[in-house]
């Protein structure tokens, strides 16, 4: 490793609308952005456990497939296309387990008596996040925001 003379230009976030298409997602893995727009807060599932909420872009929630039509159906594949087009999940980029005995002393992130994450709340990212893609098989091919340590990057 090479130690810098001078230190390096402080990196920018690209201000960017999050793209539909995962092939336009995939320029921005890895990279600082400043998520533009409106979210919904869609999923809060996983908040509890990972410290994730899952978002929409936009101003409404995600539709469940099977609501719109029965498995096999265009209605159904097409609700399973929106959602991949409008769904991302904001991660608190930490590896807590907060049901467990060593994370259930740790606070929520993202949770306080201010800002309560319900279904179909709006929000706005303050603060940029890191675009990555969601590596484990359970969690399906949505992206995620991982917030860099110690920012709240969404106001509701």
């Amino acid at each position: 490793m090479t130690k810098l003379d001078e230190a390096a230009v402080e990196v920018k976030a690209a201000v960017v609308s999050v793209p539909a298409a995962s092939a336009a997602r995939e320029t921005l893995e890895g990279m600082l952005v400043a998520p533009q727009g409106k979210f919904t807060i869609t999923d809060n599932y996983s908040l509890n456990n990972y410290g994730e909420v899952g978002l929409a872009v936009g101003e409404k929630t995600l539709v469940q497939p099977t609501a719109v039509g029965q498995v096999g159906s265009a209605a159904h594949a097409a609700q399973v296309a929106e959602n991949a087009a409008k769904g991302i999940k904001l991660d608190d980029g930490a590896s807590t387990n907060f049901l467990n005995a060593a994370g259930s002393s740790v606070p929520l992130p993202w949770l306080s008596a201010a800002t309560p994450m319900r279904l179909g709340s709006t929000s706005e990212f303050i603060a940029p996040v890191i675009l990555t893609t969601a590596t484990t098989p359970t969690s399906s091919s949505r992206w995620r925001h991982s917030r860099p340590p110690m920012q709240a990057p969404c106001s509701q």
